[in-house]
């Protein structure tokens, strides 16, 4: 028994993995799927949508997956290679997942425990022997009970972690510089075997405990108790009003002062200072939702900073600008003598700049798979960008969550419709 799972639990993950393979033996029918996409075996099929998440988890902590790898010579059954491997892997993972049932809902941990075990399962040659039960007690349970302190504690919410901070730390690659294992592998004994043969600690049994990181995981989740958060959920709709009242209202002045084309353009561009001063605003609550609680890479900090920088020192020109479009007709300003239109068109210039970022998201939102493939990207220079100029992208989940491109096309044309129709009758 080399992880000391339970002999009644891996029987019964014996027969749910059988029954599993027979309910996979319809995607061998051609009534089902076509001879082309069919898999090689039910236990192609299984093992790969299975191992999907896992693949997913892997690629994102920048490491291999770890498979079993059974040869002609190790595989000890009348089947290939390729499908002996599998098996090992799917029966190890579902006696994983069947003994570990008190911290299944949290997927990434039970990931960490297969890695960490498969790897040491791989590079052990000796078959040591645990006794059953061994699994549960040094490795579930210590899990569990720091879970269950946790949530248990009658602390708040500040001063807690819950499921959420213990699910990022194990997407962090922090997680993978501790061993699965609680047990204490230098006091491990076996009466039958003096020469600790079967029970000497393996290479990777020398790391710290998962316990002990998951101890002292950062908090990385928190929010505040505020009328505050009500405003910042609520920011593109607050976004929205703001400026369709500002552009309708232009609108209406333009009609009843009949303002020419010129002047009714100059006055309506003022919305880019809206866009601007909103964008500060909806940063400045980021950053006070934030700090001090939540635990911020240096990136994301350093990004957080530079845009609240940038966009104000812009906000602050912008604002020069847009005064020396309505001042004298000639002036000089910063050493430079040109008249009103020549400000104004400085300030149109550098508004663009600051609305890219707004072309930028409404692309992604017209065309979700490039959300996907930005944020799913292995590239170094994508994700510098992403980190510094869009923290959020560091989030661990909803990278892949994204609609196809016709429903989304449905779904645009329908809000644009129904809007457009009631600005119309609403006001022209």
């Amino acid at each position: 028994n080399f992880f000391g799972f339970q002999d009644a639990s891996v029987r019964n993950q014996a027969e749910h993995l059988l029954i599993l393979l027979s309910n996979h033996r319809r995607y061998m029918n051609s009534h089902i799927l076509p001879p082309a996409l069919q898999p090689p075996s039910p236990i192609h099929a299984l093992h790969a949508k299975v191992f999907s998440n896992y693949m997913k988890w892997c690629r994102y902590q920048g490491v291999p997956p770890n498979f079993s790898k059974m040869s002609t010579s190790t595989a000890g059954m009348a089947a290939p290679p390729s499908v002996a491997s599998r098996v090992v892997d799917l029966v190890m993972f579902f006696c994983v997942w069947g003994e570990a049932c008190n911290i299944r809902h949290m997927p990434e941990c039970l990931w960490f425990l297969y890695h960490k075990m498969m790897e040491e399962y791989t590079m052990e040659q000796n078959q040591r022997s645990l006794y059953a039960g061994h699994f549960l007690d040094c490795v579930v349970t210590p899990i569990f009970k720091i879970l269950s302190a946790n949530m248990k504690s009658n602390a708040d919410h500040i001063n807690k972690r819950n499921y959420d901070d213990f699910n990022e730390f194990f997407w962090s690659r922090d997680c993978l510089q501790y061993r699965y294992s609680c047990e204490d592998p230098n006091e491990r004994t076996d009466s039958e075997d003096p020469n600790n043969r079967l029970t000497a600690p393996l290479p990777g049994e020398m790391q710290q405990p998962i316990t002990v990181g998951m101890l002292n995981a950062p908090k990385t989740f928190l929010e505040k108790r505020s009328w505050l958060r009500g405003v910042m959920a609520l920011s593109r709709v607050i976004e929205w009003h703001i400026v369709t009242f500002y552009l309708l209202a232009v609108v209406a002045f333009s009609h009843d002062l009949v303002w020419g084309w010129v002047v009714t353009l100059e006055v309506a561009s003022g919305v880019f200072w809206i866009f601007n001063a909103l964008s500060i605003v909806w940063a400045l609550l980021e950053v006070w939702a934030s700090y001090p609680g939540i635990h911020l890479a240096g990136t994301s900090i350093f990004g957080s900073v530079f845009v609240l920088v940038a966009r104000f020192l812009i906000l602050v020109y912008q604002t020069l600008y847009l005064m020396w479009t309505y001042g004298p007709s000639k002036g000089s300003y910063l050493g430079i003598e040109a008249d009103s239109t020549f400000w104004w068109w400085q300030y149109v210039w550098l508004s663009l700049l600051c609305m890219v970022p707004y072309i930028v998201e409404a692309m992604t939102n017209l065309v979700p798979s490039i959300t996907t493939k930005l944020f799913t990207s292995r590239n170094d220079y994508i994700q510098t960008f992403l980190n510094i100029l869009f923290p959020i992208s560091r989030l661990y989940t909803a990278k892949e969550m994204h609609e196809s491109f016709k429903h989304t096309t449905v779904y645009v044309f329908f809000w644009a419709t129904l809007i457009a129709w009631k600005l119309y009758f609403s006001y022209v």
